[in-house]
């Protein structure tokens, strides 16, 4: 029988039996399409082992490059790890030069505001003996001695002009208030003796000095420099906003009060006042006195009058005397002439 394959006979023996077994031959490439197809196929499977050696090729080149670039890493591992112990220990270092600096900072603040303490206190001696009154009508030909000798009278006070500096009036740069009145004793306790004895006389309107005046209330107060203007005006905020009930000033200090209760709190810097509202202050006065506000209050029993600011310093004083021709000085009928003030 025909199995369609071609086979070669072969005899084996094995023990005394003879037999004939059929094996198949070895197959030879087929021809014609049969062979186009196999010829492709194979050289298919070259292509795909040269691309196999390829890829492996790049993968072992790959795996060289990682080897190398993990030294690399490596050591810029280990650099890293020095730099950032580097940084560390100067953040260290630097950390603690700003804290130092810091430490300085504020015993620096703490001393310019003694210092700033110590000359509002050396600018406020300037006017010690000094007060002014405010609202009293400004007259053409006035004479303010005369003016002053009958609020004397009318509080009881013993007028001596030999007791008086100077007195003078201030030109206002509001046209809506009169100039005040600014009166400087010798004696500080000619001052004090004047307040103290218009305070217990109680109001004094402007009819009581001259009945042809036109009616209103006249305030009396000692005068304040400048710097203690200002301080005066941020600490009125506060009794503004209700954190202090009572605040005034007296024998060139500002005191205040939180409640009837508390204790008086003596105000000789910004730093004083924070402690009421710090928020409230943040460079409040760090510009010194020349961006002064040009309007003060009457700081005695709570009322209001404003008033320009007074003079920096004796020569703008002297300046200001010249520039006022209703200005008027005990000495110029007592004693020496003073320099830019003018009789009546």
């Amino acid at each position: 029988m025909s199995t369609g394959r071609d086979t070669d006979k072969q005899t084996v023996k094995e023990g005394g039996d003879t037999c004939t077994m059929d094996l198949p031959t070895v197959q030879t490439p087929p021809s014609g399409g049969d062979s186009n197809l196999f010829n492709i196929l194979l050289a298919r499977i070259e292509v795909l082992g040269k691309e196999f050696n390829a890829v492996r090729n790049d993968i072992n080149n790959i795996s060289s490059e990682n080897k190398a670039l993990s030294k690399v890493v490596a050591n810029s591992s280990s650099e890293i790890k020095a730099s950032i112990n580097h940084m560390k220990e100067n953040f260290k270092k630097f950390n603690q030069e700003l804290n130092k600096l810091t430490q300085d900072n504020r015993i620096l603040k703490k001393e310019i505001e003694l210092l700033r303490s110590q000359i509002a206190s050396n600018n406020q001696s300037i006017y010690r003996n000094t007060i002014k009154i405010s609202n009293v009508p400004a007259g053409q030909n006035e004479n303010l001695i005369d003016l002053l000798k009958k609020i004397c009278s009318l509080i009881q006070f013993e007028f001596n002009p030999s007791d008086i500096d100077a007195i003078y009036r201030k030109k206002s740069r509001y046209t809506r208030f009169e100039p005040i009145i600014v009166v400087s004793f010798l004696k500080n306790g000619d001052k004090s003796k004047f307040l103290k004895l218009r305070k217990l006389k109680g109001e004094i309107s402007t009819t009581d000095i001259d009945p042809s005046f036109k009616k209103s209330i006249v305030y009396f107060s000692e005068y304040m420099s400048p710097w203690n203007l200002r301080l005066y005006s941020e600490a009125r905020q506060l009794r503004q906003k209700g954190l202090i009930q009572h605040l005034w000033f007296r024998n060139g200090r500002i005191l205040v009060r939180i409640n009837t209760t508390s204790p008086v709190t003596v105000i000789n810097s910004v730093e004083d006042l924070k402690q009421f509202q710090p928020a409230v202050f943040k460079g409040a006065l760090s510009q010194g006195v020349e961006n002064l506000i040009h309007t003060e209050d009457d700081y005695e029993d709570g009322q209001a009058v404003t008033s320009p600011a007074p003079p920096k310093t004796q020569k703008k004083k002297r300046k200001a005397l010249q520039q006022s021709p209703s200005t008027s000085s005990l000495h110029d009928f007592f004693f020496r002439p003073r320099s830019g003030s003018t009789s009546t």
